[in-house]
């Protein structure tokens, strides 16, 4: 098109009262300065000035042909024909009105494809005429319009499949941004309306409950809540039937459309799941938890939902306002005694224990309280927590495992917490965790957070997502038997085979030599060896000889040998000198691990042989050990 054509066609939104349109090139060079300004140096430095003109003039020709679609998104492969610029994967270009959490949202949403290896996020001014073309481009500082333009190179080529699946997925997740951002000013003002809603819960709640419930709906507009979504239903008779269904007209974001909710046509309150059906006939007046629906929008995350019943005259539910949406960081960052709601539970706690504010159990109090996820705060009852934090104060003052259980109201997910000595907590600990609780309750998958503290014992809070739609009934008295078992240490281990190898006579044994086992030791050698080599160096440090020789058969089945430890203060002991004793007296070595004890003092070292008796077997420790010592 000609600069006579565009200015025909008439600019519907001209940068400046009564200018002209500019010429393309003159578009197209403005452009190349705001991209050029986002485009790493070190991508420039690898392409011939050419090819970087080509890619330019590429985006920009993309970005003209959107014309009036609210969103226009290309996977490509360019070749130098047809884009005259060739890339090693495959290309992403987007184009729509600039607006909050874009980036994050599109970033998200290709990374499921694979690693961006190159990426651009442009925002310039446009002037487009009334047919929906690109007239001009300016700055965005000060622009009326303002459009985003993105390009993303991946690290591989992706089939025509995935590009068509990228393509669709994109567009999907950003008419959910788009959908936020519309109704952002609207989803802030229905605060009021649920307020309103809350207050009717007077007719079944205390006034203290309905006051903390308005004062936590002020408290996430006070930068504490990415609202997304909201939607109202209803309890109601429908045909002579008891039914819910979603009130038409309430949707806004990503809940806009109700003709998309499965409640759209009434359905009879009889047939709801009955998890669903309890949520509506008891518990809290604000339901807080997780959704199982992964936000598009921001950051992927599952998205928190925020309902009040809506009560009736009577006491009765009668409906529900739904909020969906991402508590912020900052929400996450403040102490949870601060938050309403959770804030009016600890109060609750603190007077039912009748402790003084200032005073040393309630600081402690308060201190645990605030340690706990608050994921999981909101879903506990009262009673709940003050026992959760009994068991937490009980397990501070002993050298204990403990493990409390809490099903989700929703049904969706289950919070573990598992309190245990801090010395005994390690990643892989954490880990066989995860994998305990996911097998024994079908999860899906399973998040955690790690509270260690000042002093005191470690608590992992642990939140798992089941499958199936409810959370299995999985006896506590076993699972606790089994997260125990899982925490015992090696220590924990060893000095159950020394008691029952050893009796009374070993005692002491494992607090005096464990903690100058090395770690490949640990796990390397069986329990049952282990308390023999600490049997022999006990007596290495209380007798007047710089060694101690001990003989024990090691019947593991992949590979029976006996083990002749040479037990050494000293230092290192020259195999040559070693060896051929071994041989003299008819032992076949098979192989030989050196251990040298930490900490300091004696270098103390434990030289490991396995070997095997002249038929080639394990020896007759009865017959023939002290003798084999003795010599050796």
């Amino acid at each position: 098109m000609t600069t006579s054509d565009r200015q025909a066609a008439g600019a519907e939104e001209p940068g400046q009262p009564g200018s002209p349109p500019a010429s393309r090139d003159a578009a197209l060079a403005e452009f190349s300065q705001a991209f050029l300004r986002r485009l790493p140096d070190e991508y420039t430095a690898a392409i011939s000035n050419d090819a970087l003109w080509a890619e330019i003039e590429s985006v920009f020709a993309f970005a003209e042909s959107r014309l009036h679609e609210a969103i226009v998104v290309r996977a490509f492969d360019p070749t130098a024909d047809q884009a005259g610029y060739e890339a090693a994967g495959t290309v992403v270009d987007i184009n729509l009105d600039d607006g909050p959490f874009i980036v994050d949202s599109v970033s998200a949403a290709i990374a499921k494809f694979g690693r961006v290896v190159m990426e651009v996020h442009t925002v310039v001014g446009t002037t487009r005429s009334a047919a929906g073309e690109l007239l001009d481009i300016t700055p965005a500082r000060g622009a009326q319009r303002k459009e985003a333009i993105q390009h993303y190179q991946l690290d591989r080529r992706l089939t025509e499949e995935e590009k068509a699946e990228l393509e669709a997925q994109l567009r999907a997740v950003l008419a959910d941004v788009l959908a936020a951002i519309r109704d952002f000013q609207p989803m802030q003002a229905i605060i009021e309306r649920m307020k309103e809603v809350a207050r009717k819960g007077a007719a079944r709640y205390p006034e203290r409950i309905v006051g903390d419930a308005e004062a936590f709906l002020d408290w996430l507009l006070d930068l504490n809540f990415i609202f997304l979504g909201y939607r109202e239903y209803a309890i109601a008779d429908h045909e002579g039937t008891l039914s819910f269904s979603v009130v038409p007209g309430t949707g806004l974001g990503v809940l806009a459309d109700t003709t998309r909710s499965k409640y759209a046509t009434p359905v009879p309150v009889s047939e709801l799941p009955v998890d669903l059906r309890a949520r509506y006939s008891e518990g809290f007046l604000v339901v807080v938890s997780k959704t199982n629906r992964v936000s598009t929008v921001h950051r992927q995350a599952r998205m928190d939902y925020i309902g009040v019943r809506h009560i009736g005259p009577d006491g009765t539910v009668i409906g529900e306002a739904r909020l969906l949406g991402l508590f912020t960081s900052r929400a996450y960052m403040s102490e949870a005694a601060s938050v309403p709601i959770l804030a009016g539970k600890l109060q609750r706690v603190l007077e039912e224990d009748d402790l003084i504010e200032g005073s040393h159990d309630h600081k402690a109090m308060v201190e645990l309280f605030n340690s706990f996820p608050k994921d999981e705060l909101w879903s506990m009852s009262v009673d709940d927590l003050r026992h959760s934090i009994h068991v937490l104060q009980k397990a501070a003052r002993r050298e204990n495992v403990r493990l409390m259980v809490h099903p989700d109201l929703l049904e969706r997910s289950v919070s573990l917490l598992v309190v245990m000595p801090r010395d005994r907590f390690s990643a892989d600990l954490r880990r066989r965790l995860q994998r305990l609780f996911l097998k024994r309750f079908k999860g899906s998958n399973i998040d955690y957070q790690l509270s260690l503290g000042e002093g005191g014992p470690a608590r992992i809070h642990f939140t798992l997502w089941v499958t199936g739609g409810s959370v299995p009934d999985v006896p506590f008295e076993e699972l606790q038997q089994e997260v125990i078992e899982i925490s015992r240490t090696w220590e924990d281990r060893l000095a159950e085979v020394v008691r029952d190898r050893f009796g009374t006579a070993g005692n002491g044994l494992v607090d005096r030599w464990a903690p100058r086992i090395p770690d490949y030791y640990k796990t390397s050698s069986r329990l049952e060896i282990a308390a023999g080599d600490l049997a022999m160096l006990d007596r290495l440090m209380t007798g007047a000889t710089s060694v101690t020789v001990g003989i024990q058969n090691d019947t593991h089945p992949s590979e029976p040998l006996t083990r002749l430890a040479v037990h050494s203060r000293g230092g290192k002991r020259e195999l040559s000198a070693i060896l051929p004793v071994l041989e003299a007296i008819g032992l076949r070595v098979v192989e030989e691990v050196p251990t040298r004890l930490l900490g300091p003092g004696d270098d103390i070292l434990i030289h490991d042989f396995g070997v095997r008796g002249p038929g080639g077997g394990l020896l007759d420790l009865s017959a023939c050990a002290d003798r084999v010592a003795a010599a050796v």
